[in-house]
Parts: structure tokens; sequence; C-alpha cells
């Protein structure tokens, strides 16, 4: 077989996505570091503020890929700031989508739109990226998404960024083809060595798969498949309680860390909840915190948001709900009086009436009142139906980005006498009462000026939800009024 040449060869696959992000103000910058540097020496401050390494920043990333009929594609999405060190420190900002293993090139043909600007490249997959073959600092390069103009004096990031990603992937031409690593091993897998039934309408479908991996993902299947049980002796085990799709997607997730974003549902919801999938949930609530808004049947999610401990999204119907209540001049009194309002809802407004009746949703959203959310913050996420979101590398990530954030209720804000459930559900609709049904506010409206207590400075972010312990304290029974 001849050496592969870097020019198009079969079609594999293609993926697009679209998303909403919005960032902490920036400030103007003036871009040519020559000119930053004779500034400064001019007015005898050598420590100009824009200079001296102090540029480099990652505003947001996270990890995609894209599923062809027998691999995964992977990339990362990032927008940073970098400069070149290596001439007086031009700052440059770039937007990049670019794959994250490089063992094994591809062609790929990429379309951004930043804003309205658009931007087309085509190459070999190994030359994309900041750590690919291109140069990263060539004005306009060949293989990287430069989104300010070359030595701007006044540049300011936006701080909304509406993106759109088109890719299509080829293999390169003559290449010989290798099975890739990220092939769907449950199809298809030397190492497999336990087989999961599943029933269908036309009989039972077997899967074989590798223990390891699944065990690794579920504590409950990691128990099962031990050689204590009878699953773990026999080296099999019949999933009655699910779909094929479902534990299809499950499967995937576990061998390649990548879960498609059109397979998440209430199925998956309880399969992940029932083996404790805790990664997976963690996937799941990435996704529906940045589409929620625009998701119509809601009502799974509110249904599990509490259950699956999905904080983002619990931070999203916290601000949804507060902008309705804004709406009406209402003001919060703590932490309790949220709870109360989020169980009695009301009838004209659209958050309030998918939350009402709730007691353990009422009870969750309440430990989130005084947690306010940080940037970056993802809205409007639409997806072709191969796009998959991946399982972070936390080596990728800071320290403080990295901790997954858990919410304890030590006590529930409702007491569980019954006659408690409607005290100030009076007040409530004194508030509510008169509205129209057509209170929906956009999730893109970032106006957080809302009529609430002042919150505390804890921060929770779309990338990190790290939250402080120290803002979990509950309140028993009797302190419900």
């Amino acid at each position: 077989m001849a050496e592969a040449t870097t020019e198009r060869g079969e079609f594999k696959a293609e993926g697009s996505l679209e998303f909403v992000v919005s960032l902490e103000e920036q400030p103007f910058l003036d871009l040519d570091g020559k000119r930053r540097y004779q500034n400064a020496k001019f007015s005898k401050v050598m420590e100009c503020g824009f200079c001296y390494n102090k540029l480099e920043k990652t505003f947001f990333k996270f990890d995609i890929a894209i599923e062809a009929r027998d691999a995964i594609y992977p990339f990362q999405i990032e927008l940073y700031r970098d400069i070149n060190s290596d001439y007086y420190d031009d700052i440059y900002f770039f937007m990049d989508v670019s794959p994250t293993e490089d063992n094994s090139a591809f062609w790929l043909e990429q379309k951004i739109d930043f804003n309205g600007h658009v931007f087309e490249k085509e190459g070999c997959s190994s030359d994309f990226g900041r750590n690919g073959d291109g140069d990263p600092f060539e004005y306009d390069g060949k293989y990287m998404f430069q989104i300010n103009e070359y030595h701007e004096s006044d540049f300011k990031l936006p701080s909304k960024c509406k993106i759109k990603i088109d890719m299509k992937i080829y293999s390169l031409k003559d290449k010989k083809e290798e099975e890739a690593q990220t092939l769907l091993q449950f199809l298809k897998s030397d190492e497999a060595n336990f087989k999961i039934i599943c029933p269908t309408e036309d009989g039972n479908k077997e899967y074989y798969v590798n223990e390891s991996l699944i065990a690794k993902e579920s504590d409950v299947l990691e128990t099962l498949m031990s050689g204590r049980w009878v699953e773990g002796q026999s080296k099999e085990m019949a999933m009655n309680d699910t779909d094929c799709g479902t534990l299809e997607s499950v499967l995937t997730f576990c061998n390649t860390k990548a879960l498609p974003m059109s397979a998440i549902d209430e199925n998956l919801a309880i399969f992940a909840d029932k083996y404790n999938l805790e990664n997976l949930m963690d996937l799941m609530d990435k996704v529906l915190s940045m589409s929620l808004a625009i998701i119509e049947d809601k009502g799974w999610i509110i249904k599990w948001t509490p259950k699956l401990k999905m904080t983002r999204t619990a931070l999203k119907l916290v601000k949804f709900l507060r902008r309705e209540a804004k709406t009406t001049k209402l003001r919060f009194q703590g932490r309790k009086e949220f709870a109360s309002c989020v169980y009695n809802g009301s009838p004209n407004l659209t958050w309030s009436v998918a939350c009402k009746g709730n007691r353990e949703l009422a009870n969750y959203l309440g430990c989130f009142t005084e947690i306010k959310e940080s940037f970056p913050k993802y809205s409007d996420l639409t997806y072709s139906k191969n796009v998959m979101i991946m399982l972070e590398q936390e080596s990728e990530w800071p320290d403080d980005e990295s901790v997954k954030s858990t919410v304890q209720l030590n006590e529930p804000y409702w007491s569980e006498d019954e006659n408690d459930s409607n005290q100030g559900y009076e007040n409530f609709f004194d508030f509510f009462g008169g509205l129209n049904s057509g209170s929906d506010l956009s999730e893109n409206d970032d106006d957080e000026s809302l009529a609430t207590e002042p919150e505390d400075n804890n921060e929770v972010s779309d990338n990190n939800n790290t939250m402080s312990d120290s803002n979990n304290n509950t309140m028993s029974d009797n302190d419900i009024e």
C-alpha cells in the first residue's frame, strides 16, 4: 500500500452544534506588543499590566466527539488568548476546534461561525489546533481561527459569543485503514469477557463487553459482576428493565468516555440512577444545563434534577424561577421561602408550573439560592444526532476547575407535616395573581439584578460546579413558617 497523501479520501462522518456562551466582561487591549512596550517604557512603568506572560488565558473549553459508523473522532472546543513571546508579546485570540488524538490522522473540513464571522479551514487533522503543525502565530494562519484583527490597538472580546460549528471528516487518500482505538468495543472486541442480554420485540440482543470497563463506571454493576453473584459466576446478565438504545449508549460511554447527546432522556436517567453511574450523570447535567431553555419536554428533567444531583441544571432552574419572580416584584426572605414558592407554584408562570408540587426538587433548589453562577455560562445548545459530549480529562483543568461538587442535605427544608405544606401559599399568589402565562423568559437575558436577598460570594460555573460546603446550612422542620 502506498504511503498516505494529505488529500481527501473516503467520507466518514459529519456533525454540527450551536451554542451561546456568556463570558465575564473583558477589558480593551492593545494587541501590538511592541507598541505596549514602548508606551510602558515612555511612561516609565515597565509593568504595563498587559505584558510579560500575563495574557495566556482560556475563556472556556469542553470536549465533544463526532460518531462515525465504526469509530468516534474526539475534539476539544476552546476559546483562548495567547501571546507570541518571540515578538514583543503580541496578543492573539483563537477559537479552536482541534482533534484531541493524534494516533490516527484524517482529513478534516471545518466551518466556524463566531458572532457572524465565518472561518473555513480544511486539511490533515494533525495540523489543526495550537499543538498542530501549523504556525499558531501566523496571521490568518492556515489551520487557526483567529478572531481578532492583526495588531489591533483597541480590541475587546465579546461578553456573549454565539458559536456554530460544522465539521466533515474523511479518511486520508491512500491511507491504509486501521482499527481505531475508539472503536465501539461492545460490538467488536477481543477483550470481551462478559455478556449482557437485552430483550427486543424480535428476541434477545446480546452484547459482549469488557467487564473491567463497565465496572469502572458503576459500583453496582461491579458488585453484580463479582464472583459472589450468579451474574458474576456465569459471566452474563439480563437487563430486562431497559431498552437496547439506552444500553448501547451506556456501553458506548463506558468504552469511549463519550456519550451521544441525543441519547439523553428519561430512560438514560433511570439507568444511571439504578446503577449509580456518576460520571454519566455529570455529562447529562452538562448537556441539559446548556440546552434547558429550548428543550420542549422539561418534565422529566425537573423530576430527575434532584435525584441525579444535577447541580448545573439546578442552578439554571433557580435562575429561571427568579426571573419569573422578578416580573412580579417578589422578594424571597431566605431559602425557606424560596423553597416554599417552588413547591406551591403558580398557574400563570411557565417554570413555576413545571416545578409545582415537587417537594424533593424544592428542597434541592433551596440549596442554590445563595450560590452565584460564575463564568462561562452556556445556553441554547443544539446539535446533530451524532455529536457526543466527552468526559473531561482532569489533567487538562486547573485543580479548582476539576472539582466536582455535591450538595448534601442534612435536613430537609420541608416539614413532613402535611399541614405545613400550604403555609405561605396565599402570600405567594398575592404576588403572582393576574399575570399571563407568557412569562417564559429567554435564557440569554443576562440581567441578574433579581429581587432576592444579597447572595454570598459562592460561585458555581458551568465548567466546574465548585461550591463551598460551608453553605450547606439546612433548616429544621420547625423553621418552616
